[in-house]
């Protein structure tokens, strides 16, 4: 029951980091027509967001495989 509930949980975040990372990669970038090296400006922005949205996959990703390594465990040790 409980490797279960991991399991759809451990889908749950692969299917979120999937989504994410699509996202991510869909982002539209500006040509590069001046590049600020303070960081300011369309091309960026785009970056930052790409960035961000990036951090979220890896942060799903790492769910997904701890959800499912701890189901591994709870079958290994309670439902053989």
């Amino acid at each position: 029951m409980i490797e279960g509930v991991l399991t759809v949980l451990a889908i749950i975040a692969a299917s979120g980091s999937a989504w994410l990372w699509i996202k991510a990669s869909r982002v539209p970038m500006p040509p590069v027509t001046d590049v600020s090296w303070e960081g300011k400006g369309p091309f960026a922005d785009a970056l930052r967001l790409q960035s961000k949205l990036n951090a979220q996959v890896a942060m799903c990703a790492a769910g997904a495989a701890a959800l499912q390594a701890l189901a591994l465990l709870v079958h290994l040790m309670f439902e053989r």
